[in-house]
């Protein structure tokens, strides 16, 4: 099996140079192989997706499980704003870099797809990451910015 390609890049201090996921950046290190922590705070959406898949989430209901993700954030070392504000109207759950992280637990299908369709539409966001209970299918990126979704019923098994 070939080496897995390295994550890129999406910290703050690449997005001031204006290099943009994921054509352009600098590639992370990980210290200490497979599940190891962050070298350092700018990582990529993907190690995000791993450390919140390993992670056990509460999800009795939707500010229980925004504590699981910022627990399971601040414990990876990973610098992160809650409950930021993108534009006028929309405020997503959390921002990592360009990473932008939104929580649902009860929420139709539709109404999870036109919130993320609106936040993929700001420049600040360069990758989405769903964590949800709900089943659903979602592309693989909305308004050309991947989108990652982590299941937290694969997440409690």
């Amino acid at each position: 099996m070939g080496a897995a390609e390295p994550a890129v890049c999406t910290c703050g201090e690449c997005r001031a140079l204006d290099r943009r996921y994921p054509e352009e950046g600098h590639q992370l290190s990980l210290i200490g192989g497979e599940g190891a922590a962050p070298s350092r705070a700018c990582v990529s959406p993907e190690a995000i997706v791993a450390m919140l898949r390993r992670a056990r989430l509460r999800v009795s209901d939707e500010a229980a499980l925004q504590g699981s993700i910022a627990d399971t954030l601040t414990a990876g070392e990973i610098d992160h704003e809650r409950e930021a504000r993108l534009g006028p109207a929309d405020r997503i759950d959390f921002l990592a870099g360009g990473v932008g992280i939104e929580a649902k637990t009860r929420c139709p299908k539709r109404t999870i797809f036109r919130q993320l369709e609106r936040y993929a539409a700001h420049d600040g966001i360069d990758a989405l990451i769903l964590v949800t209970g709900t089943a659903l299918g979602m592309p693989a990126a909305i308004n050309g910015k991947p989108v990652y979704v982590v299941s937290t019923g694969r997440a409690a098994l």
